[in-house]
């Protein structure tokens, strides 16, 4: 998370691209975390339906829910049993939260579309629909690849690396 190519120790700059390849990583394993969970006992979801009431709470409020959305994320990932996933996921998840911390990305004004997609992905999950949550999820992360791009760089989204990456 560091650079430290020149002697000294220093957070890398992030540039947009570095945004899209995160990303874009994160959906695929987001995609095999929700394919595992949609199919496990329901109770394995408590803990991230406990983090969505605390999301809707947050976002009534207009706060800033970016930690809370990335801790139902975790808590998604863990409801799926699948420990090696869940390790790559959660190291993805540290270098999302150097990006917020280093583009100062503050999620208050995007709350409600926030919980609107997380609360789409927990009922697909609940109905066992592997491919609702799936797609809920590659919306989720379309929207947030894009917001987090534009405090990157001001230029205009790379949407053939986007496309080239996911697919999308």
């Amino acid at each position: 998370l560091l650079d430290g190519s020149r002697g000294d120790v220093r957070i890398p700059l992030a540039s947009a691209n570095d945004v899209i390849e995160l990303y874009a990583a994160r959906m695929l394993l987001g995609d095999v975390l929700l394919r595992a969970a949609s199919s496990r006992p329901r109770r394995h979801l408590l803990r991230a339906r406990h983090v969505l009431d605390a999301i809707a709470k947050g976002a009534a409020a207009g706060a800033n829910v970016g930690d809370a959305d990335l801790r139902f994320q975790q808590e998604v990932a863990r409801a799926s049993g699948l420990e090696q996933t869940v390790r790559l996921f959660e190291s993805s998840t540290v270098r999302v939260r150097m990006l917020i911390a280093v583009l100062r990305m503050d999620y208050a004004r995007t709350a409600h579309s926030i919980l609107v997609d997380d609360r789409r992905i927990l009922a697909a999950l609940v109905a066992g629909d592997a491919d609702g949550a799936v797609r809920a999820w590659h919306r989720k992360t379309d929207a947030a690849v894009r917001h987090m791009h534009g405090r990157a760089r001001h230029a205009a989204f790379d949407v053939a690396l986007w496309r080239l990456l996911t697919a999308m």
